[in-house]
């Protein structure tokens, strides 16, 4: 019911969406220079030969998938790669790669006149559509254009099989089944993918094994490291709101014991920067975004800036990895990229969007689960005042990592029939 409502108002929400994307735009979500990409109208022509078209909604989606792209643009050299995102950051991250045979734009709004500009002036030979996110007016478009559709690095969270299942399970057959090909993170993923309706469906592993390390700057990573000096640093990741505060209660009871004490916050969203800062009240903040220095006073760094994850990664020993102590949104973020760095890796109970890796980095003894903030606070606490567990459990976090090698391979193979049918060689 829900789906057929949707597909009969969305050709007419276009006003409304162009709204959204004016609000989002002010609030720093879109670029100016990009939005009417939102609307499928390209900033930029298309090339002679082949298009790949692969949509990475976020960050993690993005680099995950590079690996990916660079073995098929290595296989087949007229061919050029398509990247889209949603969010800024990615799109940033895309165009610093300055290659010219992949190139970004922003993702249309599931809108149909929207969709049909985009497919038209694109034409993409074949698409690979990372994860889960599903926007059915654009899916249906791609299927009806006879375009091989596949989904790479497939995820379904207990939560979302249950309420589609619950309150869509139709239109999520249909949905589903409008891929040539799914291929699954892990059984677990897999099993919830074909009871939706997914057809084709293979376990291929995570894609975001395969990804390269973080990039950094040395210079900004040298110069971090020397105004911290020997302190002990504890860096809480992609926090959302209430974590941060959370931090903060944490610092005052943590420092007593551990004198010098550093907590970093890289929040989520960068532009939240501010507003965290108005509510560490007590203790002396320095925010990155505003070049403020890390004195031997200050208590809380906030790394307010983009791109640069792999910098605090590698500074900091101990990694709490956010949205994972709070429920909504909840759902976790990716521990990988700290595990790939060798960090002591620690979250809360609520990592339902990476279950699977929650339970195989915990299974290797490489993580740590804090189910409330008391049980946080004591294992921080244990950890500060254990060197040799930190490096015992970085290590098995980083030779995890380094142990799930082959995945790309295993994706690739899974992929070649379909990509065949587009003449791309896999």
């Amino acid at each position: 019911m829900f789906l057929s409502l949707y597909r009969r108002i969305m050709p007419y929400v276009a006003p409304l969406v162009r709204l959204l994307i004016a609000y989002r735009t002010w609030k720093g979500l879109e670029e100016t220079a990009h939005k009417s990409e939102r609307e499928g109208k390209a900033t930029i022509a298309r090339p002679a030969g082949p298009i790949l078209w692969v949509h990475a909604a976020s960050v993690g989606e993005m680099q995950s998938v590079l690996p990916l792209v660079r073995h098929l643009l290595d296989r087949n050299p007229a061919l050029t790669c398509l990247i889209t995102t949603v969010t800024v950051t990615a799109a940033r991250l895309v165009r610093q790669l300055k290659d010219p045979r992949i190139l970004h734009q922003y993702a249309p709004f599931d809108c149909p006149g929207w969709v049909d500009a985009f497919l038209n002036h694109w034409k993409p030979a074949a698409v690979l559509w990372l994860e889960s996110e599903l926007w059915p007016i654009t899916l249906e478009a791609i299927k009806a254009r006879n375009i091989p559709l596949m989904m790479v690095n497939g995820r379904m969270s207990v939560r979302s099989a249950t309420r589609w299942s619950t309150h869509e399970p139709q239109g999520a057959h249909h949905v589903m089944g409008l891929f040539d090909a799914v291929l699954a993170q892990s059984d677990g993923d897999a099993k919830r993918l074909a009871s939706i309706g997914a057809q084709n469906v293979v376990i291929a592993g995570n894609m975001k094994f395969s990804r390269p390390p973080l990039p950094y700057d040395d210079a900004a990573l040298a110069a971090l490291r020397e105004s911290i000096g020997a302190r002990p640093v504890v860096l809480f990741a992609s926090t959302h709101d209430g974590e941060e505060e959370m931090a903060a209660r944490l610092y005052k009871d943590l420092v007593i014991r551990h004198p010098g004490l550093l907590f970093i916050i890289m929040p989520r969203h960068a532009t939240r920067g501010e507003t965290i800062a108005s509510k560490l009240d007590g203790l002396i903040v320095a925010r990155r975004s505003l070049q403020q220095p890390i004195t031997p006073d200050t208590h809380i760094y906030i790394a307010d800036t983009m791109g640069e994850p792999g910098v605090f990664f590698r500074l900091a020993p101990i990694a709490y990895i956010g949205n994972s102590l709070i429920n909504s949104p909840g759902g976790g973020h990716n521990p990988i990229e700290a595990a790939q760095l060798g960090c002591a890796v620690v979250y809360g109970p609520n990592m339902w969007n990476f279950a699977q890796i929650d339970h195989d980095l915990r299974l290797a003894a490489a993580a740590i689960m804090a189910h409330r903030e008391a049980e946080l606070g004591r294992t921080l606490d244990d950890l500060l005042s254990t060197p040799d567990k930190v490096a015992a459990l970085g290590a098995a976090a980083k030779g995890f990592v380094e142990a799930q090698n082959g995945v790309l391979d295993t994706v690739a193979g899974h992929l070649r029939p379909v990509l065949d049918r587009a003449g791309i060689a896999a």
